[in-house]
């Protein structure tokens, strides 16, 4: 190893000048810091867990685009295809949000009948 840097110290290598420096003990102060990040991330960890249960971190009418088109198909009774044709005009995105917007609205209606409890949700 001693050779070795000796030798190739101030050699140019692909237009570059190699300077090479013996090794060095990891000093302690890094493996503190990686110590401090652990905790953190632990403490980070600790508190998403803490909050999973709150209310506001996640919304339980939730519908993917996938399952927002399969329910789109079958209600206006076309093939999930034809309503996801970007060729149709207008975006697609829109066409989908749009949808959302009337299912979730439709939940909320039959959450709201005599019976349901939307204040649970």
């Amino acid at each position: 190893a001693v050779r070795a840097m000796a030798a190739l110290d101030g050699q140019i290598f692909q237009g570059r000048i190699l300077h090479v420096l013996p090794a060095q003990q990891l000093k302690r102060a890094a493996a503190e810091r990686s110590e401090i990040s652990n905790s953190y991330k632990r403490k980070r960890e600790e508190e998403q867990k803490a909050q999973a249960n709150s209310l506001h971190n996640w919304n339980p009418l939730f519908m993917r685009s996938e399952a927002v088109g399969d329910a789109m198909a079958s209600r206006y009774g076309v093939e999930k295809r034809q309503i996801l044709n970007a060729e149709e005009g207008g975006s697609l995105a829109v066409r989908l949000a749009q949808g959302e917007t009337h299912i979730i609205s439709q939940a909320k209606e039959w959450l709201a009948t005599p019976g349901g409890c939307l204040e649970a949700l």
